[in-house]
């Protein structure tokens, strides 16, 4: 497996990843090395081109090494401390190859779950450097791009390369993860626990899956599920990964019918928008399998993918800290969402409260998990044990808090909220104020919620969610703060965290404050129950911010996409609004009609704007993809978020005038627009 890699024989012509690779530079493993085309191509990257980018690097960590004094004082002081490398790429390529080089250069990876600023500062400390294809990440260390580690200088040139087995109680990366509590911490796992976890998915899920059998995802690489599925088990294993990260469903399902094979390594946020996307049949005969991990999948979709695919996902239960636990395919029996432990995992019911212990060979220990063969995690999960081995979950452990020394267990509050018609989806959280605990509430109105909203107001409403919880609960322990939303806030995996619910809550002066106002049930003063989306900003605006910040862009003849961030301090937002600032309708028009002239540089003048629809707030800090189509004289746009549910900012088209119209009056233009703006003044932009 992983430990032996790169001495396991395989054909040079193999290939290791497929995809498009957008801006990075051509892999396709020419004779000539030093080759560095941009191009916008699907590229096949083989092995022999795998094995000299692995070289390439790992003579370049061995330069940086040897010259870094600091490094050399650490090594005198600690002989048994590796160096350490922050690890954050984009392209799943990119991060196999250092994930190689730093493992046989003796280092160790550090993957930050995510590139913002403030996490990338803090892992730093500790760390040589950093290994990133992103040129634009602030951070005070050495940086490498695993794919051009720059010309070798002479005497780098001369240092040798031979790949080793590695070191089986090896460090081989820690990964830093923030759970469902936000406490973050390095989960460190070795070699031999990759390798064992490695061996075991290919035993029990590789028979179905061809060798050609590509592996698709939209889990990323940067977290543990992501990176072992999606990357180490075929690369070890000789199947091909996909480069791209997907993140609509409509990209991705016309990639895999084009397979012979394919897998989806996804998430139960990405599975929830496949199954209603329209021909997914087809890949009936091609998806082998679809993996999801990082929550519990609904029945309902996993019911409606098997009706589609002919075989339900198969779910992963564990953790970064555990691994791999159990596995299950739902079903309609009585016992159908039960879970089957994997193969060399022990499991046990705590008898003081019911929580699942794992007993695994894949599980981290407190240490580095290299001195045992198995390591001991007591989970978060409540777990009933079933007469035939496999155990069914019944909530976490971690979310019975006391409100008011009343004992309140929040799933089965959520359980019983879900009951009415007005809510499709709740979170609950204790809200911790300087002298008492209280309930907040994060809910996702359904269409009858929604009207019921608009004509009687959130004061009724609340009344209304509440109303039932009274026959069952203490008046002390029902929820006193609400927060409306179109949809529960989810990290990178999928996950619903303590963390992004309460900063929904810490947006509201009032709670920062520790003024909030309880909800009256019986008459008196209503909380003022704000939807607030971003903290109020005190960010100064600057008068040059006028564009977004670019990160990517692909383009083709009749098409462009390009990923942007809304600067914080972004112009337009002053004023616009006061305590919580959003982006003008007409200043992302502006965006748009900006990229398209980027593309198509004589672009004439648009005659009218058709179906324009702003449906959610852009705010700033935002990141966004704008997505550019052209089709005879018509230019369709849509601006949407980046996260799992891809929701839409603003859509339409823009009418572009015929040959024969483009003589139009700019002055008849001029009027056209004037008129369109005047009115009673209650701009909703």
């Amino acid at each position: 497996m992983f430990a032996n890699l790169l001495l396991t024989p395989r054909p040079e012509h193999s290939i290791v990843a497929i995809g498009n690779v957008g801006s990075a530079r051509d892999l396709s493993c020419t004779n000539d090395e030093s080759t560095q085309k941009r191009v916008a191509c699907e590229a096949r990257l083989n092995w022999a081109c795998f094995a000299r980018d692995v070289a390439a690097l790992a003579r370049a960590l061995t330069s940086v090494e040897s010259s870094m004094e600091s490094t050399k004082a650490q090594f005198a002081m600690n002989a048994s401390s590796a160096p350490r490398w922050l690890l954050f790429t984009e392209n799943p390529y990119a991060f196999a190859v250092a994930l190689t080089a730093l493992a046989q250069t003796g280092c160790v990876a550090v993957l930050p779950p995510n590139s913002q600023r403030e996490t990338l500062h803090e892992l730093a400390e500790g760390c040589v450097g950093l290994l990133s294809d992103q040129a634009d990440l602030a951070i005070a260390l050495p940086t490498i791009d695993p794919l051009a580690p720059g010309k070798p200088e002479a005497t780098v040139g001369k240092i040798p390369f031979v790949a080793r087995a590695l070191d089986a109680n090896a460090l081989l990366l820690e990964i830093c993860t923030s759970g469902s509590t936000g406490q973050r911490k390095r989960v460190p796992k070795c070699v031999r626990q990759i390798d064992a976890e490695l061996t075991l998915l290919e035993k029990v899920f590789g028979e179905s899956l061809p060798a050609d059998t590509q592996f698709f995802a939209t889990a990323s690489h940067q977290h543990f599920y992501g990176f072992l599925f999606r990357v180490l088990w075929p690369l070890v294993t000789g199947r091909p990964f996909r480069l791209e990260s997907f993140l609509y469903p409509e990209e991705i399902l016309p990639r895999m019918a084009q397979t012979n094979s394919c897998a989806l390594v996804s998430t139960p946020a990405h599975l929830k928008r496949l199954k209603d996307v329209s021909g997914l049949e087809t890949l009936r005969s091609k998806c082998r399998v679809l993996f999801s991990s990082g929550g519990p999948l609904s029945p309902e979709v996993a019911s409606a993918l098997a009706r589609a695919l002919g075989e339900a996902p198969i779910e992963i239960f564990g953790s970064t800290e555990t691994g791999g636990v159990a596995w299950r395919k739902q079903s309609s029996t009585p016992s159908g969402l039960a879970w089957t432990t994997l193969p060399g995992v022990e499991i046990e019911r705590m008898p003081s409260d019911g929580r699942l212990r794992v007993h695994s060979p894949f599980a981290s220990s407190e240490s580095d998990g290299s001195d045992v063969t198995k390591a001991t995690c007591e989970m978060g999960d409540c777990i009933e044990l079933l007469t035939d081995g496999r155990f069914l979950v019944r909530g976490r452990a971690d979310r019975i808090v006391k409100i008011g020394e009343k004992r309140l267990a929040l799933p089965e509050m959520e359980a019983r909220l879900l009951e009415n018609s007005f809510l499709q989806e709740v979170a609950l959280l204790p809200l911790e104020r300087s002298d008492t605990t209280r309930v907040g509430a994060v809910a996702v109105l359904s269409d009858a919620g929604q009207s019921f909203l608009t004509q009687h107001g959130r004061r009724a409403l609340a009344q209304s969610l509440t109303q039932n919880l009274q026959t069952r609960f203490d008046r002390i322990v029902l929820p006193r703060a609400w927060r409306y939303v179109t949809r529960l806030p989810e990290d990178a995996q999928g996950k619903v965290t303590q963390s992004l619910l309460r900063a929904l809550f810490e947006a509201s002066s009032e709670v920062t404050e520790g003024r909030e106002k309880e909800i009256a049930l019986d008459g008196g003063t209503p909380e003022e129950m704000r939807t607030p989306s971003t903290a109020p900003n005190t960010t100064p605006f600057d008068p040059q911010s006028k564009t977004p910040l670019v990160f990517h862009e692909e383009r083709s003849e009749t098409s462009h996409r390009r990923r942007c961030r809304v600067p914080e301090n972004l112009a337009s937002c002053d004023g616009h609004f006061p305590m919580n600032p959003i982006v003008p309708g007409v200043v992302q028009l502006d965006w748009v009609m900006t990229a398209a002239r980027d593309v198509w540089e004589n672009l004439p003048t648009p005659i009218r704007i058709e179906a324009l629809k702003f449906k959610t707030l852009l705010l700033p800090g935002q990141e966004f993809e704008l997505a550019l189509q052209r089709t005879g004289s018509k230019l369709s746009f849509t601006l949407r978020n980046v996260n799992p549910d891809g929701e839409i900012f603003s859509s339409g088209r823009f009418v572009l005038p015929s040959d024969g119209e483009k003589e139009m009056n700019a002055h008849e233009m001029s009027l056209h627009r004037q008129d369109s703006t005047k009115g009673n003044g209650n701009d909703r932009d």
